[in-house]
């Protein structure tokens, strides 16, 4: 099921817990969904789901730490706020070992839970944007030719114009002229600032990919520009 508006999903074994803490997120305006299991959760959730988690430690069918290792194997990336009372010093680092943004102490007050899923929210949304940048990365990497994919994975590669000519067979000016698309269609100025861009958003992967799924590329060494790092 699909949930991209933000949205606090609450889950807690005790179903007046979970309507107490309701009734607090809901007072600050956020979309509130409760369960009181988690596998009524994760059958309620796919990879597109946005906001944040608020979930007991204590839960039947999984302990918190089985409820995120399911949602890291299903692609769900949503910042967890642990509650619990009982938690050992080893039970909270693994916790946040597994990703948890923060522990909260039973009894919880309104502030300190408003607080946390809060901070939740917002690093949902910044989680989002990047996702959103890099798909826009993404679109125009799948924009180039072939031709201009070979150039690109010697322009990674720290080549110079002239090298990627000599290496490719190819005149200076049409190699040239590919460079200079690859650089249009990225709308980006120079080669470090391309390799910026790759090293930021992840893309070399998805360079190889586009390459190796071509049978018209030569598969040529790419290894990330210096400017990259």
């Amino acid at each position: 099921m699909m949930h991209t508006t933000p949205t606090v999903f609450v889950v807690d074994a005790d179903y007046a817990v979970c309507r107490s803490l309701e009734h607090m997120l809901a007072e600050r305006g956020w979309p509130v969904l409760t369960f009181v299991s988690p596998m009524q959760l994760l059958e309620c959730l796919d990879h597109t789901a946005r906001g944040c988690l608020v979930v007991d430690w204590r839960l039947p069918e999984m302990n918190c730490l089985e409820l995120q290792a399911k949602l890291s194997f299903h692609a769900i990336e949503l910042p967890v706020v642990v509650v619990g009372g009982d938690m050992s010093i080893s039970a909270a680092v693994e916790a946040m070992e597994h990703g948890a943004l923060t522990l909260l102490e039973k009894p919880l007050t309104a502030k300190l839970l408003t607080q946390a899923v809060e901070r939740a929210l917002a690093i949902d949304a910044s989680r989002a944007a990047s996702r959103e940048t890099r798909g826009r990365w993404i679109n125009r990497l799948q924009q180039l030719t072939h031709e201009e994919l070979e150039v690109l994975q010697l322009m990674l590669a720290g080549r110079t114009s002239r090298e990627i000519a000599n290496d490719l067979v190819i005149s200076p000016r049409t190699c040239d002229r590919r460079r200079s698309s690859v650089l249009a269609k990225f709308q980006v100025n120079s080669v470090p600032e391309l390799a910026l861009v790759v090293g930021t958003y992840d893309l070399l992967n998805n360079v190889r990919e586009l390459i190796s799924g071509n049978e018209n590329c030569r598969r040529l060494p790419i290894v990330p520009h210096p400017f990259s790092n």
